[in-house]
């Protein structure tokens, strides 16, 4: 194709996209409908030309334009637009976070579910919001940091997440996933209890545990089709001191699950990259740190996966995942026995430990003879 056709077609849908954009300020809503219905079709993967598409739509100010369609009767579409743009797209995700009333618009859209479906439509107002917000979240630390600012967006997900629809609850799990990525973000999510009050009742309900099966399982979870690493990055960099929420993650087959996921890496069937692993890992370092949930994770039967997961990784790249799992065999082994701590094979009589452990037995048996002395008639 020459230059010149190239750029023929190039201006004539810039001229569509421009023209689109303007409609959207029209009285009627039906207009409105159908220019924020043809930003979706060039911003959409399918169009061979979406990446240009997405950034012509911000630079011909059409993403201020979407957003203030918002708040009128148009709403669906546009938010259908908007987490077309976002996708894939940070400085669009960047310009649609830092719109004036953007994500209040958004967050109002919230309490609307399948009562103002489109019996053609897939998706209800508050997915196709949620999934806006998720898209955002999706891209870039600075988007993040924008939607955890906002006053009321932690709050809102967190109700969203326990009424609204079945997919606006996955999209709101996936959106909380995106979030916890951002360092800066982190200490907000956990002050606002998102895993006692979101992440827990969540995995009671509609489970992250079980998104992670349907991961293995190459499912897709709501009709999205999710990564592994969607499940273990919150549950990996979240908060796992508090005893109750180790409990409710094993309780829910956390253990299970992950030695089969350890399996499948040792096996090479489940190919990833290193992050997820060390990931993985991550999560069973932060259940491990609980004497008490040795047990259950030796019955998962996680030993065995973990030290065939040592074995292979033996490569110079993966030399410190390979110890990780080494170091986390051999706490796994290490199991507390009420007798003299001599006799642990990891130590041994001449131990300074089993030198304590002789004096101590030593005082005992002393004070027991005295005790016996006492008593005697």
């Amino acid at each position: 194709m020459s230059a010149t056709r190239s750029d023929g077609i190039e201006e004539c849908r810039t001229g569509l996209i421009a023209t689109s954009i303007a409609q959207l300020s029209a009285d009627d809503t039906p207009t409105v409908d159908e220019a924020a219905k043809m930003i979706f079709h060039h911003a959409h993967l399918s169009h061979r030309h979406s990446a240009r598409n997405k950034d012509l739509v911000r630079e011909l100010g059409g993403i201020p334009a979407l957003c203030a369609v918002l708040r009128s009767n148009s709403s669906r579409h546009a938010c259908s637009a908007l987490s077309e743009l976002a996708f894939g797209n940070q400085r669009n995700c960047l310009a649609i976070v830092n719109t004036a009333g953007a994500l209040g618009a958004l967050l109002a859209l919230f309490p609307y579910g399948r009562t103002l479906r489109d019996p053609h439509d897939t998706l209800s107002i508050q997915e196709l919001s949620a999934m806006v917000i998720n898209n955002c979240a999706s891209f870039g630390e600075e988007a993040c940091q924008r939607i955890v600012e906002h006053p009321c967006m932690l709050a809102a997900l967190k109700h969203l997440a326990r009424s609204g629809s079945f997919r606006a609850r996955c999209l709101t799990i996936g959106a909380m996933s995106c979030l916890s990525r951002c360092e800066g973000a982190r200490e907000s999510l956990l002050r606002m209890r998102i895993v006692e009050d979101m992440l827990l009742p969540a995995l009671r309900e509609a489970s992250l545990v079980q998104v992670l099966e349907s991961m293995l399982q190459d499912g897709c979870w709501a009709g999205q089709r999710f990564n592994t690493f969607s499940v273990l990055y919150p549950l990996g960099h979240l908060d796992f001191d508090r005893v109750n929420v180790r409990n409710e993650l094993i309780a829910c087959g956390l253990a299970e699950l992950l030695a089969r996921y350890v399996r499948m890496r040792a096996a090479g069937s489940e190919h990833g990259d290193t992050e997820k692993l060390a990931l993985a890992l991550t999560v069973i370092e932060q259940i491990a740190d609980d004497w008490g949930s040795h047990e259950r994770l030796r019955q998962a039967g996680l030993v065995g996966g973990l030290r065939e997961l040592a074995n292979i990784l033996h490569g110079l790249e993966h030399r410190c995942l390979g110890a990780r799992a080494d170091a986390l065999v051999q706490r796994l082994m290490l199991v507390p026995v009420a007798v003299l701590m001599s006799q642990h094979p990891r130590l041994g009589g001449e131990s300074p430990i089993g030198q304590l452990d002789q004096c101590v037995m030593t005082l005992i048996i002393g004070y027991c003879g005295l005790m016996a002395d006492s008593v005697k008639p």
